[in-house]
């Protein structure tokens, strides 16, 4: 059997051929992410993300590849095996390009007049699964990505309910863009952001220092564009931004929760620009999408599962991807507190809570009609009172005008695992007496100090399992 250091020799070699000859789209979405695990005689085996890919892989490009491959290592007979492998791959040989480790290695030079770049290092394609609920939103995005602004997809509109992978598919173009040139003047901001950057601009009498940096980037990515509904000064600064950006060939990619059409205080011009590029939603994922999903996430935070907790997390949350990275985190807190192992049934308990709230909110009965006890100031309260607990500070700290570290490390643990509970960003703002525009800022840096700092996960650990320990769910009917 060939070793590993010569399958990574012939595999690179391949891809070089290969992207010659398969549209870019088609190779970074499908050829890219396989992985050539054994070449034995005239047979080589191929490793996939999931079945999904096995067959748009079998079914497009299997007849490129083995030509390539017969070249290649002289085997004029060569077969080809299609088997399924781990996301994360056991092949250590695989070090091709990988956008979160070119981020890392190589930071992109900050641009003085325009928002910092700030996004998730796990949010990139080779990070993304791929299913039928989102395969045509992910070869856009990649397309988008990979070609140049004259096509049919630009803009780029993708829509979906929250926890869907919206916003891992709109950073995984920013970080592609920003590999690929490091040049790429690239702007990625909530649209509360956007909001927010045109009134400080306004204040300050700085709208030419505004309009300069949006309307000269070459890509403009917004997420949760519905936030400007009704807001008509701010439709109004994007309809020109949005217009000038076209002009100059720029990118623009738009998510939302709702199709244009159903943005109901969106100006008609604006709804008319967004349709006129490509419009795309993505739909819950089925059951086969979300177990590859959690396993991807379980190898990322280093937490073995057994496949019959899996399903059991799988079960819990049929239709939210975010919930099912919370309740992963959850198992990882009291596995972390207890030190131990869990039973399939001591997992159930964990999520018992978790599923019961999610199964009332998608109740038949009238919302008036059930009372959750574990309301979000509830949450916040066992929260803050678990933070309390493993820091220096009194549950008003938080709330304060003060910045020392340990507020700071509190803050962004309370906001972390808020939104992990499912608590918005207005609620976290009111609770902590800030904008919720800052509570955004900080919650992407508790993401990032989430995957890399230890100190920090084990902060979280204790601050989840804390938490729980009291929580039991309780609904009660009124009377």
């Amino acid at each position: 059997m060939i070793e590993h250091n010569q399958l990574e020799q012939i595999w690179t070699k391949a891809l070089k051929s290969l992207k010659e000859t398969i549209p870019a789209s088609g190779f970074h979405a499908w050829v890219k992410p396989a992985k050539l695990s054994a070449l034995v005689g005239s047979q080589a085996t191929l490793q996939v993300r999931n079945q999904f890919s096995a067959n748009i892989l079998e079914q497009n490009y299997l007849k490129q590849i083995r030509d390539v491959l017969a070249q290649i290592t002289a085997q004029n007979e060569l077969a080809i095996n299609v088997e399924l492998g781990a996301l994360i791959g056991p092949i250590d040989y695989q070090q091709q390009p990988n956008l979160s480790i070119v981020e890392e290695s190589e930071p992109a030079p900050r641009r003085k007049n325009g928002p910092e770049l700030s996004l998730n290092p796990r949010y990139t394609f080779e990070s993304f699964v791929v299913g039928p609920h989102n395969q045509f939103s992910h070869a856009a995005a990649i397309s988008l990505a990979t070609s140049s602004a004259e096509g049919d997809y630009n803009p780029l509109f993708i829509w979906g309910s929250s926890g869907l992978g919206k916003t891992h598919l709109m950073q995984a173009i920013a970080h592609f863009a920003r590999a690929s040139s490091k040049q790429a003047q690239i702007i990625y901001v909530t649209a509360e952001q956007f909001l927010n950057d045109l009134i400080d601009s306004m204040r300050q009498g700085k709208m030419k220092d505004f309009r300069h940096r949006y309307r000269r980037s070459d890509f403009l990515l917004i997420d949760d564009i519905q936030f400007i509904e009704g807001k008509e000064s701010t439709q109004e600064e994007f309809f020109h931004t949005f217009n000038a950006l076209k002009e100059a060939g720029s990118r623009v990619v738009l998510t939302s929760d709702r199709p244009p059409s159903c943005i109901k205080k969106l100006e008609p011009r604006l709804c008319s620009r967004f349709e006129g590029g490509l419009v795309t939603d993505i739909q819950a994922p089925s059951y086969e999408i979300r177990r590859a999903i959690l396993d991807l996430k379980a190898q990322g935070m280093r937490l073995r599962l057994v496949p019959e907790v899996a399903d059991a997390i799988c079960e819990a949350f049929p239709a939210n991807i975010r919930q099912l990275e919370g309740a992963l985190l959850k198992v990882q807190a009291y596995q972390n507190f207890s030190n131990k192992t869990f039973t399939l049934e001591e997992v159930r308990e964990i999520l018992r809570v978790d599923a019961m709230a999610e199964s009332v909110s998608k109740s038949v009965l009238p919302r008036e009609k059930i009372l959750l006890t574990e309301a979000p100031s509830e949450q916040l309260g066992r929260l803050v009172e678990a933070i309390c607990l493993h820091l220096p500070l009194k549950p008003e700290d938080l709330s304060s005008s003060a910045n020392s570290d340990d507020l700071r490390r509190a803050r962004q643990a309370l906001v972390f695992l808020g939104r992990v509970s499912g608590i918005t960003f207005k609620e976290l703002a009111r609770a902590l007496k800030r904008s919720a525009s800052t509570l955004v800022q900080v919650h992407k840096l508790a993401q990032l100090a989430q995957l890399e700092d230890e100190s920090f996960q084990g902060l979280l650990s204790k601050i989840q399992a804390e938490s729980v320990k009291s929580q039991a769910p309780k609904v009660e009917p009124l009377a």
